[in-house]
């Protein structure tokens, strides 16, 4: 894939958006841009959150961009006036938002309001947990991935990021990435070309020492100097 780095991505209910924007912010300041926010669509479901909060928890996403760049926000919801959160974060803008969930309500939030998408690769059985659709195979990913594009497209922005787990993902649940690497590696062109810029892995170390070596590792055998 074409980064060739680390970032580190925090993911987050925004069930109260102020705190969750000054944190942010911070973390964008302290990590020197490598930081994005994440907002899990499916971890409402998870959670039962109702609907009408899930869309109050969307809308504050102006209020928090609102407060990245330093002007005051009017609503209609989360009006903020005459406040202004210093220092501004590194990104102009503010941290990217990613919008987690395979649902077309997803889809079209990250058209409308993302920087980047979070599809989730699952079974059917996994769906009925999780609450948003399947999605089983790089094949259904690409076309997943170029209607959310097109759709992009439509309205002139740019295509968006999409950050994806790997299919492969359940090889790490012995805690030792060197299954997961050899599984992956040899696939990073299929999900490059299925529009895929950033690879997630959720390591299951057993230690810190352990997690040193498994992105050590990661870092070897994943990223294309």
């Amino acid at each position: 894939l074409p980064q060739p780095q680390l970032e580190a991505a925090f993911g987050f209910l925004i069930l109260n958006w102020a705190p969750i924007s000054s944190s942010t912010k911070s973390i964008s300041i302290a990590s020197r841009r490598r930081a994005s926010t994440k907002c899990p669509m499916r971890t409402f479901a998870m959670t039962g959150i109702d609907t009408a909060a899930r869309t109050s928890s969307i809308r504050s996403i102006a209020a928090m961009r609102a407060t990245w760049v330093g002007v005051e926000h009017d609503g209609p919801e989360f009006g903020v006036h005459n406040h202004v959160s210093l220092p501004l974060p590194v990104t102009e803008g503010g941290p990217p938002i990613w919008i987690g969930g395979n649902s077309k309500a997803a889809r079209r939030r990250v058209t409308e309001l993302g920087d980047g998408w979070m599809p989730i690769g699952q079974s059917a059985e996994m769906a009925a947990i999780t609450k948003t659709p399947p999605l089983e195979n790089i094949e259904a990913l690409a076309q997943q991935i170029a209607q959310l594009n097109k759709n992009c497209a439509d309205i002139g922005k740019p295509a968006v990021d999409v950050s994806f787990v790997p299919f492969e993902k359940d090889l790490l649940a012995s805690g030792n990435s060197t299954e997961f690497c050899a599984a992956v590696a040899p696939k990073l062109d299929a999900y490059a070309d299925a529009g895929v810029t950033w690879i997630s892995v959720e390591p299951a170390s057993r230690s810190i020492d352990d997690f040193r070596e498994d992105v050590e590792l990661l870092s070897e055998k994943m990223i294309r100097r």
